[in-house]
């Protein structure tokens, strides 16, 4: 079970990978010209775990109720 410090840091990771999605999203449809290639590829964001001497783990959004446990 997380602390509640836990579960403050994965809502601000979860937060801010959210918002940075938001934001690439908005650069792309802003910019069209630029990033043509990009307009119809979907956006996501990946939040990056690794606790003492484990190997780094890897979550999208699909896997946010992983990532809290």
């Amino acid at each position: 079970m997380l602390s509640i410090r836990e579960l403050s840091l994965f809502d601000a990771a979860v937060e801010a990978a959210e918002r940075c999605r938001v934001e690439a999203k908005a650069t792309v449809t802003e910019n069209q010209e630029k990033y043509a290639d990009l307009s119809q590829q979907p956006s996501g964001w990946c939040v990056v775990t690794q606790k003492g001497l484990w190997s780094r783990a890897y979550h999208n959004g699909y896997g946010e109720g992983r990532l809290s446990d």
